[in-house]
């Protein structure tokens, strides 16, 4: 990984050049925290999907918040036991990884309105935010750091336009 500092005019400016998703920030003495998201690097699975609509659509990088099968993922028809609420879906990295926010990304015109952020602590889920009423599109959550293989969002309530449906299009969990 290259390191670039520039200085002018009394603004300093970090670059990093690598071949992945990085973001970064540049402390006063030019250090560089690379900022990674490990959605792109985790397994994603559910506890239903409706038919066309792929757990895998919320760690693929692609943003939009188009609705369809090509863009989101949702839960199985509720007129089956496995398509009632609440549903979820999940992120596994695999290993152990250390992050501090989670980025949600929903389908326009179909917002989740109820769910909880939660991260598994080897025994049991904990929820680290709890969402009710929600009106964004995009929503950051930030909080303090947590260290676990596992995060999920589990959602409790779709859109008033399709209650039993919970819709998301991108969960991205980055690192401080």
């Amino acid at each position: 990984m290259q390191k670039t500092t520039i200085k002018s005019l009394g603004i300093k400016l970090c670059f990093i050049a690598a071949s992945t998703w990085l973001l970064f920030s540049c402390s006063e003495e030019d250090e560089v925290t690379p900022v990674t998201n490990l959605s792109l690097e985790a397994t994603a699975t559910a506890s239903s999907t409706y038919y066309g609509y792929s757990a895998d659509n919320i760690n693929d990088g692609d943003t939009n918040t188009e609705v369809g099968p090509e863009s989101s993922w949702t839960n199985s028809n509720s007129s089956t036991d496995s398509g009632k609420l609440p549903q979820w879906v999940m992120l596994d990295f695999g290993t152990e990884k250390s992050f501090s926010r989670i980025e949600l990304y929903t389908s326009e015109d179909y917002l989740i309105q109820d769910y909880q952020l939660q991260y598994f602590d080897g025994v049991a889920w904990q929820t680290i935010e709890d969402v009710t009423d929600n009106t964004f599109l995009i929503r950051s959550h930030s909080f303090d750091k947590i260290i676990s293989s596992k995060v999920r969002l589990y959602g409790t309530k779709g859109p008033d336009n399709q209650s039993v449906y919970v819709r998301v299009n991108e969960l991205e969990v980055w690192t401080e």
